[in-house]
């Protein structure tokens, strides 16, 4: 049965266009990705009514590309930020976690995405990956960097002198 499905889908004319459509299609998408990128960094410097437009731009090119690219590392982590920009912190959360779930919580990723939620803003969020990521750092170098970024997303200053 099964071979017989696949001759059919070999020699039909549809399958064989909308597999050369997808072919076609797929090439544009690291393009895509990276302009989505420039625009949120684009964003990122303009004063705030024009930030808002170029950020709506920006997830309208990461939403054109979902459909192949939403399981890559860097449409998780650039379109979670457009979210963060945006307000929509739940959802832009919802990508970064699953961004490092499919890292398993690696100490680069954590403090990767610690540093991302302390440049949008999400200070008490950054904390918290800090910590876990000082906690998983087998190397000093690795602590020194997790209590540095922890220092600097303080919630007083006795708190920042503890991670100084």
């Amino acid at each position: 049965m099964l071979e017989f499905i696949t001759q059919r889908l070999k020699n039909s004319p549809a399958f064989k266009e909308t597999q050369e459509k997808l072919v076609h299609e797929e090439s544009v998408v690291p393009v895509a990705l990276e302009l989505g990128i420039v625009m949120l960094r684009r964003a990122q410097a303009q004063p705030p009514d024009v930030r808002k437009k170029t950020l709506e731009s920006a997830e309208n090119v990461f939403l054109a590309i979902q459909g192949v690219a939403s399981e890559t590392d860097e449409y998780r982590v650039f379109y979670g930020q457009v979210l963060y920009w945006l307000g929509r912190y739940k959802d832009g959360r919802k990508l970064f976690d699953e961004f490092l779930a499919s890292k398993k919580d690696a100490f680069p990723s954590t403090l990767s995405v610690a540093q991302i939620l302390r440049e949008v803003g999400a200070d008490s969020e950054c904390r918290e990956l800090c910590e876990k990521a000082f906690a998983k750092a087998t190397q000093p170098e690795e602590k020194f960097s997790a209590a540095r970024l922890r220092a600097l997303s303080f919630t007083d200053l006795a708190d920042k002198i503890e991670w100084l």
